[in-house]
């Protein structure tokens, strides 16, 4: 048996045809794409991802003719099938159908190429293999393709580019399959099909998709001619009946119009584009489509845009309105030279944008922009400072103006962006910048003396959940902002920065001893000082629970004693219960309660009362008990669903028992038997949820008795 995969394939409802075409499908910068359509079932559109070691490709758009949901994995189910109960037909699947068609999903939509041929990457896959290749239950698919130069036998002149390999043969059950090029198929059958078959069990993919098999990722072609408009039909159904999917997977970023010429504006050496007039020089630079040959030059036209407030002749020196690539190169520059005017302006912007046929009417890359600014000295900017005697500070400039990268030199002659020493008594500290342009700047700054600033903390108070908007006061002298680090019991270390107010409220997290151990202003490390008690008055209970006596029969108690808390307490239930201390004739499942005490304090909690699994003999009488609730968490107790017959029962034999969760999915099945079911769906374990069962019995005297009902699944 072949290697299964760790990888499952995942699939969700996507049924936004616009966002699946130009946001999914549609390759590169270009986006010629209008008139976007779709038509079949909302649940037969979605996106797929966790595909590469099963498909080919990771990650795209599925169009199926069933619920796309049910391509993930794994495969697990025969017949596969999703049923609209719609007939539908299309007028191009129609001329390639060997029946009538069920299910038809399209996905449509206009587009321009800027090259000579358009491709895209699929997959086809079907739930009717390998059983009914070479039958009329042929599900099919197409992809149809009209426009210039195109004349094709389906509507409208299309052509259908779903084909095999330099094959005029289209792509379909019949002609990829076991026995049919088989080198383009990825068998995936579970054992009954490929017994019908007659083949080896060998799937690929068991646990990773639901398809009983799938192509290898194939290549879509489309001549074209560049800037003529085409429209294409994606398109897939079933035939014969609806049932068992078929489903056509489109790799992401795959659908490729070709790429174009495109411009962009740099400053050499630089990250940005601004050019400094009699400084910096720029640059346009104009590379070639991509896979575009450089056998032959290539002249690109363009234009200054409208747009543009830098004047050609003043700003920069006059260029051409063309460009061409030389043979053998994929770019070339055109340079920008700035030149120096008498103003000092705002800086202003040279846009170029490419002039058709390269942009087909795209955007992108067909337009770029090149700044040019004036040059001006740089300004330093210090924050006021203080220190402390003898602490080590920094001073760290703030630069405004002037052109980057920046030569730092202080008075001390160290060249770096900041300065770091302490002082003994007042200093003034000089700094010279220079930037690239070699405008050049000096100031300085008087540093002053401070003493060492410093933080209080005190306090005693009581804590416990419900209690809001505890706090320690801590007292700040000094320069804001202050920071300090406190701990809870020597333990627990924190951290509280960016303080303004010298009257600080610290929070309670917790109870324990709150102690300051580190503090600082502005300028200098200061004294941290005192400590808080928070003390814990918490509510404290002992609550105890007995189980019902019988599985029908409501006598279970619950014992609830309150070991800490200041009196009167408000206490209680949900559901309610008939004491609030002691409550009694109680059924099995979970009961919650909340106390509030005196001084505002709140618990909330819960017990369950578990379903006793040894019956007192009282019990006999009883004729079958089915539990709302079980823990399947693997403690021994009430681990699994199971229904209850007592000694004595009028009922013959459990004919089925079916669980469904609420969207409708069977999740659990028996036929003929107790159930015992320990919470699992096809493998997994399932979530803590409320699901609905549905249990038929037939009693001695021989008459079928339904019982309906809900189950809480917990942990």
């Amino acid at each position: 048996m072949a290697q299964l995969d760790v990888d499952t394939l995942q699939a969700q409802l996507n049924s936004d045809a616009i966002n699946l075409v130009n946001d999914i499908f549609i390759k590169g910068t270009c986006k010629n794409i209008s008139n976007i359509e779709s038509f079949g079932a909302p649940e037969s559109f979605g996106v797929f991802e966790n595909g590469s070691t099963i498909l080919g490709f990771s990650d795209g758009i599925i169009l199926s003719t069933g619920d796309v949901r049910s391509a993930s994995g794994p495969n697990d189910l025969v017949e596969t099938t999703t049923q609209f109960n719609r007939p539908t037909s299309d007028k191009d699947l129609f001329d390639i159908a060997t029946n009538v068609l069920f299910d038809v999903v399209v996905l449509e939509f206009d587009f321009v190429p800027v090259d000579g041929e358009v491709t895209f990457q699929y997959i086809f896959a079907s739930e009717e293999y390998c059983e009914f290749v070479g039958t009329i239950f042929n599900d099919v698919f197409g992809f149809f393709v009209s426009g210039p130069g195109i004349d094709g036998p389906f509507a409208d002149g299309a052509i259908n580019v779903a084909r095999l390999p330099d094959s005029e043969e289209f792509v379909s059950i019949n002609t990829i399959n076991h026995a049919s090029n088989e080198d383009f198929y990825i068998k995936n059958e579970l054992r009954d099909d490929i017994d019908n078959c007659n083949l080896v069990f060998n799937p690929s993919h068991i646990n990773s998709i639901e398809f009983d098999g799938f192509t290898v990722p194939l290549v879509a072609r489309i001549p074209v001619i560049p800037c003529e408009t085409y429209h294409i039909r994606l398109v897939v159904g079933d035939v014969g009946d609806d049932k068992l999917d078929s489903a056509v997977f489109l790799r992401s970023k795959s659908f490729d119009l070709g790429e174009l010429a495109t411009v962009k504006a740099a400053v050499p050496d630089r990250t940005d584009t601004v050019a400094y007039e009699n400084c910096i020089d720029g640059q346009f630079v104009f590379t070639r489509p991509a896979g575009n040959f450089n056998l032959n030059p290539l002249v690109v036209d363009f234009e200054i845009d409208d747009v543009s407030t830098a004047l050609e002749g003043i700003d920069f020196s006059s260029i051409p309105r063309s460009v061409t690539i030389p043979e053998g190169q994929d770019t070339v520059s055109l340079p920008i030279s700035t030149l120096l005017d008498d103003e000092m302006e705002n800086a202003e912007r040279l846009t170029l944008r490419l002039q058709f046929p390269q942009t087909c009417g795209c955007q992108e890359g067909s337009s770029a922009t090149l700044n040019i600014a004036d040059t001006q000295p740089p300004i330093i900017l210090f924050s006021s400072l203080s220190a402390c005697v003898a602490q080590p500070f920094s001073l760290v400039p703030r630069i405004i103006g002037g052109v980057p990268p920046f030569d730092f030199r202080w008075s001390d002659n160290s060249m770096d962006t900041s300065l770091q020493t302490s002082i003994q008594a007042p200093t003034n500290f000089a700094l010279t910048v220079t930037d690239f342009c070699n405008n050049q700047t000096r100031d300085s700054i008087q540093i002053t003396l401070q003493d060492p600033p410093s933080a209080i903390l005190s306090g005693d108070i009581n804590y416990c959940e419900g209690l809001d908007d505890l706090s320690l006061p801590i007292n700040f002298n000094g320069t804001p902002p202050w920071s300090f680090t406190y701990q809870i019991n020597s333990t627990i270390t924190l951290t509280i920065d960016s303080i303004f107010d010298d009257n600080f409220n610290l929070p309670i997290s917790e109870s324990g001893t709150y102690q300051l151990v580190e503090f600082s202003d502005a300028a200098c490390r200061g004294e941290a000082s005192g400590t808080g008690q928070v003390d814990d008055i918490n509510i404290a209970v002992a609550v105890e629970a007995i189980s019902p006596s019988c599985p029908n029969i409501a006598d279970g108690t619950i014992t609830l004693e309150i070991l800490s808390a200041m009196a009167p307490y408000d206490i209680n239930w949900m559901p309610s219960v008939n004491n609030l201390t002691n409550p009694t004739n109680l059924s099995a499942g979970m009961y919650e309660f909340t106390i509030r005490d005196a001084q505002n304090c709140l618990l909330l909690d819960s017990i369950i009362i578990e379903q006793s699994t040894i019956f007192d003999p009282a019990c006999v009488n009883t004729t079958v008990y089915i539990p709302t609730i079980f823990s399947p968490n693997g403690d021994g107790i009430n681990d699994f669903f199971e229904i209850y017959l007592a000694k004595q029962t009028t009922v013959q034999q459990v004919l089925k028992v079916e669980i469904i969760d609420r969207w409708g999915n069977l999740v659990y099945y028996a036929e003929g038997i107790l159930p015992k079911w320990d919470g699992r769906s096809r493998g997994r374990l399932l979530d803590p949820a409320v699901f609905l069962y549905n249990v038929q019995l037939e009693l001695n005297s021989g008459k079928i008795e339904s019982l309906q009902g809900s189950l809480s699944l917990i942990r």
